[in-house]
This record gives C-alpha cells, sequence and structure tokens, in this order.
C-alpha cells in the first residue's frame, strides 16, 4: 500500500514528526488537558457545596 500523502506529497508521518508541527500539537493537548482538569474540579466543587447543604440540612 503506498503511504498517506499530504498535498504537497510530504507523508503523514513526516509531517507528524515535523518540527513545524509539534509546538500547536502540544499546545492542544494542553488546552485540552487544562479543560479536562478544569471541569473535574468545578464538578468536585459543585459536589462538595451540595454535601455540605445536605449535612447542614439534616443537623439543622
Amino acid at each position: 500500500a503506498a503511504p498517506v500523502t499530504g498535498v504537497d506529497g510530504s507523508t503523514l508521518l513526516a509531517r507528524l514528526t515535523d518540527r513545524r508541527n509539534v509546538g500547536p500539537g502540544l499546545l492542544v493537548v494542553a488546552g485540552s488537558l487544562m479543560a479536562l482538569v478544569a471541569t473535574r474540579w468545578i464538578r468536585a466543587e459543585a459536589d462538595r457545596k451540595a454535601y455540605r447543604r445536605h449535612y447542614s440540612a439534616t443537623w439543622g
């Protein structure tokens, strides 16, 4: 099978390992990780507040 080529005829592997493409790729990965951590933290914060509300309601 022929290797996957881009518009300019370069192989996909060559484009993925090209130094110019590493920076933007790392930015995308870092941004995704930060978004994941932020949503998990916000959800944990909401759960904590709900638990505190429930706990204080049971003890009046």
